[in-house]
């Protein structure tokens, strides 16, 4: 009777723990979070910065515990002084892994080499970290291939993935671009910093309630068999 207990116990704990897991997973590719580029405009910076539409990958759409996802986004800087411009490919990169991956290089497919830009590294929780990078596109390219392209990513590790930039993120990275020369303020947003907060702090969270599910399923487990 005190096993039948036991085991009740634990497909209760099943039941309230498994849902909200399987809803925090994303599918591999989960779209835009946001409709349309940012112009983002500050009087006390020398240059103009243009966020493009951010896309999600979640890499290990079934892991449980080791999870890992990224996002990235195209970013124009535009010097004020003579109108340059520099374009970004930004990648956030999360992954469980019990050390740094470094990934320090990117090349589009042909093997041509592009300027990989080292910008921050968190630690996220236990052999949880984040790799943030930047991979400058030259302005031929962007303009060049509106129907998107690939960039490869390598780590000093062997770890490798490749970054997708669909056509919808080129058309509407130049649109904006356009846009910001012609005057109109159709794309003038006030938010400067990059990110979605209620995905990492859901993640984080999911992490902590699968832990101690784990660890409830173990300790009933063990004492029923008393």
């Amino acid at each position: 009777m005190r096993r039948w207990r036991y085991l009740l116990i634990l497909l209760f704990l099943l039941g309230i723990g498994c849902a909200p897991m399987m809803e925090s997973n994303p599918p591999v590719l989960v779209g835009a979070s946001i409709e349309r580029p940012r112009i983002i405009e500050d009087e006390f910076r020398p240059f103009v910065e243009i966020l493009g539409l951010d896309i999600y990958v979640d890499v290990k759409p079934e892991e449980i515990v080791e999870r890992e996802y990224y996002q990235y986004l195209l970013r124009t800087f535009i010097t004020k002084k003579d109108s340059s411009m520099t374009h970004q490919l930004y990648v956030k990169y999360r992954y469980t892994d019990e050390d740094w991956r470094f990934y320090h290089s990117a090349y589009l497919k042909g093997g041509v080499p592009l300027e990989f830009v080292e910008i921050d590294s968190k630690v996220l929780g236990k052999n949880f970290l984040m790799e943030m990078f930047g991979i400058t596109i030259p302005d031929s390219i962007l303009r060049r291939d509106t129907s998107g392209f690939a960039v490869k990513v390598y780590a000093k590790s062997g770890n490798n993935f490749v970054v997708n930039v669909t056509p919808d993120q080129v058309k509407q990275q130049l649109t904006a671009i356009n846009a910001y020369f012609k005057g109109d303020t159709t794309f003038f947003h006030s938010d400067v910093e990059v990110k979605n907060p209620q995905k990492e702090e859901s993640t984080i969270l999911t992490g902590i309630v699968k832990a101690m599910l784990l660890a409830a399923i173990v300790l009933l487990l063990a004492a029923s068999t008393k």
